[in-house]
């Protein structure tokens, strides 16, 4: 944003920087040290105002980020192109870390006086989501290369759009990173057509219990028994199956 000189315009950030209740407002020189702060940075950082007022914003910054020089490269950025935006932690008086949105703008008094207003939006519920669905989905990751059962996902047209390594280990399927054709993967193997029916019987009663014992010659021609279970994704909405197939031959051939 250029600088301007109208008195709309410091009217406009006077505004702004009192009636903000959703955002944390700074108001700071060239260097960087707080002049002011609206209420919500207040209740928001923990500080009283005497406290935190004559202070460089650099320390609200965490350890890492004062290392990397982050508030130094933003002042910067802000003076010589008007506007600088930047995602990070915030540290509170008390040690808190909220990860927030920032935007600092440069504004001019009709003095002449250059000053820097920064905007601080508290998106640390949106971090905190993303970093446990990051956590979940490597947890998932990691979980499913450890199963020896085959696990894998189809989506409403049984194509395989999620499985594991022992997929491949009974049915001759090579992992493209391109949803494969269940139907036509399987088709060697099913030769009744046992597994996809038990699967379209699965999205038709999805609340009835869609298991089965099958025999099946795998990818090494050896016949073995398997438990078929499928069930609905119902928490995607997205009509995906998950199929989870277990070599039970040991298990019968000690009960024979």
């Amino acid at each position: 944003m250029p600088q301007s000189n109208s008195a709309d315009n410091a009217n406009y950030f006077e505004a702004l920087f009192k009636n903000t209740k959703q955002n944390s407002v700074l108001l700071m020189d060239a260097e960087g040290t707080i002049v002011n702060v609206n209420d919500y940075f207040l209740k928001s950082f923990s500080y009283k105002r005497q406290e935190i007022i004559g202070l460089k914003s650099r320390c609200l910054y965490t350890a890492e980020d004062q290392a990397k020089k982050l508030p130094e490269r933003e002042l910067r950025e802000v003076i010589n192109t008007g506007q600088a935006m930047d995602n990070n932690y915030l540290v509170s008086k008390e040690g808190t870390l909220t990860w927030v949105s920032g935007e600092a703008l440069l504004v001019e008094s009709d003095s002449g006086r250059v000053n820097i207003i920064k905007i601080i939006q508290n998106i640390h519920e949106q971090k905190l989501s993303e970093n446990a669905n990051k956590r979940l989905h490597e947890f998932s990751e990691n979980i499913l290369k450890t199963i020896e059962d085959v696990v894998m996902v189809l989506d409403d047209q049984l194509k395989i759009i999620k499985t594991n390594r022992a997929l491949t280990g009974l049915f001759r399927i090579k992992e493209t990173g391109e949803p494969v054709d269940f139907i036509e993967a399987i088709k060697p193997y099913d030769v009744n057509n046992e597994i996809i029916q038990k699967i379209r019987n699965c999205k038709e009663n999805p609340h009835a219990l869609n298991k089965s014992i099958i025999e099946i010659e795998n990818s090494n021609s050896e016949k073995k028994i398997y438990d078929i279970n499928c069930s609905m994704l119902e928490a995607d909405n997205n009509g995906h199956v998950l199929v989870v197939i277990h070599d039970i031959t040991e298990q019968k051939k000690s009960r024979a």
